[in-house]
C-alpha cells in the first residue's frame, strides 16, 4: 500500500473564485465545522475508561487506590484530595482570521499531559486512557465529513448563482 495518495482538482480556480464569493459564509461554515470537529474530539477524550483496580481498595500494590473524582485513598485510612476532574475539563476554542480558522482543544489540569497527552505515561495508556492524538485518529472520518458538508453547501450555493 502507498504511503501517500494523491488526486487531481479540476477547475480549482473556479471553485476558489465561487468560494471568493461568499466569504463570510464560507468563514461562518468554517467555524461551525470546526466546533462541531473540535466537540467530536472533546467528547472522546472526556470520556473516562472504565474502572481498574487501581480504583479501587485496596489497589493494585495493595496500599492504594485512586479514587475518581477526589485522588488517593489508602488502607490506613489517609487520603490526599488530588483529582482536578480531568473529564469535565476538556474545552474547544475555535479562532478564526480572514485567511485560517483553527480548533483549539485543551484542559488546565495540571496532569493532563501525562494521562491524555504527548507524555502519556504507559500504564495509563494500558488501561485504556486515549490521547487526543488518539482520538483524533479514530474519529478523523466524522470530522472530515462536517467539513466536507461544509463544502457541499458553498458549492451548492456557487451553483445556484451560476457562479464560477
Amino acid at each position: 500500500m502507498p504511503d501517500d495518495v494523491g488526486f487531481h482538482i479540476e477547475n480549482l480556480d473556479k471553485l476558489i473564485a465561487g468560494l471568493e464569493q461568499f466569504p463570510k459564509e464560507v468563514q461562518r461554515g468554517l467555524k461551525i465545522a470546526m466546533r462541531v470537529g473540535g466537540e467530536v474530539v472533546r467528547s472522546g477524550v472526556a470520556q473516562y475508561p472504565a474502572a481498574t483496580g487501581a480504583n479501587m481498595p485496596p489497589g493494585l500494590n495493595g496500599y492504594s487506590w485512586y479514587e475518581r473524582g477526589f485522588g488517593t485513598r489508602t488502607i490506613t485510612g489517609r487520603s490526599y484530595a488530588t483529582s482536578e476532574g480531568l473529564g469535565k475539563t476538556w474545552t474547544v476554542k475555535v479562532k478564526q482570521t480572514a485567511r485560517m480558522t483553527r480548533g483549539i482543544i485543551g484542559t488546565n489540569v495540571s496532569y493532563a499531559e501525562w494521562v491524555q497527552g504527548a507524555k502519556q505515561a504507559g500504564f495509563h495508556s494500558a488501561r485504556g486512557w486515549k490521547t487526543v492524538e488518539r482520538v483524533l485518529f479514530t474519529r478523523h472520518g466524522r470530522i472530515w465529513r462536517t467539513f466536507g458538508a461544509v463544502v457541499q453547501k458553498a458549492l451548492a450555493k456557487i451553483a445556484a448563482t451560476g457562479g464560477g
